[in-house]
């Protein structure tokens, strides 16, 4: 597709209010295998929109997403972040107006650019020695989208607040990435409120990411029984297809399920890939300390990175609890002196 032909089609798609065909055309991006990109520069965009049919309201969105797709092409991120952030205003700026429902595909398409282009940016910014506040930028950004959403007052099937859920589910992976998820209580609060749209409403898909979000807030908050209840609806409700998604459900649907005692199968384990978690758990149903401080030693990188370290670290106790019970098995008694205990753990080699 040439740039004349994307200008004639972005002009088409508009005034036939054809959001699939708007959200199609931006997600063109610097691998598109075309000629769309090959004879502008960031700074010679806005001319090639001279004479376009494109309405004028829409000119500087366009623009801005070319300039974007340019200076990512160049590998400059931190510009075609902030470029994508003049789309983002452009899409609030439109969604002002009544009747523009046909925008929400497109919106969503941008607004998992604008937070992939933020973490992209940011992270060239840190390796510079720069100020990195690209991901600040992109939830204040997200916001402002969120609250212009939420503030549309049409009938449920045809109002803007139908966006309200994907847009947070973008808030929630900013807030978590920067290690700032008590912001996510305002949100949550929103969503489920009175004045929102019936959670059913929602497309599956953003009600398990959802609840997924959800799930794991409530874990970190150490309430594990409505983690347990938000992350198995998306555990049941996530595709069979999808398997990637259900293993990093289960990741932590099984790490607050073993805190109440209910261990999973190893077969399941097996079947997604989450082996790391046999041998802590095997440890603790055996009541072996030594074996559990070692698998959680053997794992810890990969523990830390998914956020559940600490909390399996909970499992000591439950682990202890199981050998307490099998030393008194032993010894035919259900009273256990902590000297007891204490030999039984030296001889283990474990505090």
């Amino acid at each position: 597709m040439s740039l004349s032909s994307y200008l004639n089609k972005a002009a088409q798609v508009i005034s036939r209010e054809n959001g699939a065909g708007f959200s199609t055309l931006l997600q063109t991006t610097p691998s598109t295998p075309s000629s769309l990109l090959q004879h502008f520069s960031p700074q010679s965009v806005r001319q090639h929109f001279q004479g376009s049919r494109i309405p004028a309201d829409f000119v500087n969105l366009f623009a801005s997403h070319l300039t974007s797709v340019a200076y990512e092409r160049s590998g400059d991120f931190p510009k075609a972040f902030t470029s994508k952030l003049e789309c983002a205003k452009e899409f609030q700026r439109l969604l002002g107006d009544d009747n523009v429902l046909w925008l929400l595909p497109p919106l969503f398409t941008l607004i998992g650019k604008l937070r992939t282009l933020a973490g992209a940016a940011d992270r060239l910014l840190v390796k510079r020695g720069e100020k990195a506040e690209s991901r600040q930028e992109a939830a204040r950004a997200l916001f402002g989208l969120f609250r212009v959403c939420n503030m549309d007052r049409s009938a449920i099937e045809v109002s803007k607040k139908l966006s309200i859920l994907r847009i947070t589910n973008n808030l929630f992976n900013l807030y978590f990435d920067m290690n700032n998820i008590a912001q996510c209580k305002s949100l949550i609060d929103i969503v489920e409120g009175p004045g929102c749209v019936p959670f059913a409403n929602f497309v599956m898909h953003d009600r398990v990411t959802y609840k997924f979000h959800v799930g794991r807030l409530e874990m970190y908050k150490g309430n594990f029984s409505k983690a347990r209840k938000n992350l198995s609806f998306a555990f049941s409700k996530c595709p069979t297809s999808s398997k990637k998604n259900k293993r990093l459900i289960l990741l932590y649907f099984i790490t607050v399920r073993v805190l109440v005692g209910e261990f999973p199968k190893p077969a399941l384990l097996k079947k997604y890939n989450l082996l790391q978690f046999a041998e802590i758990f095997k440890a603790v149903r055996t009541g072996n300390l030594r074996a559990f401080n070692q698998a959680m030693v053997d794992n810890e990188a990969f523990l830390i990175q998914k956020g559940v370290f600490i909390i399996l670290e909970r499992l000591r106790a439950l682990c202890l609890r199981n050998l307490i019970r099998k030393i008194g098995k032993e010894l035919n008694t259900t009273q256990i002196s902590l000297v007891t205990v204490f030999k039984v753990c030296e001889w283990l080699g474990v505090e």
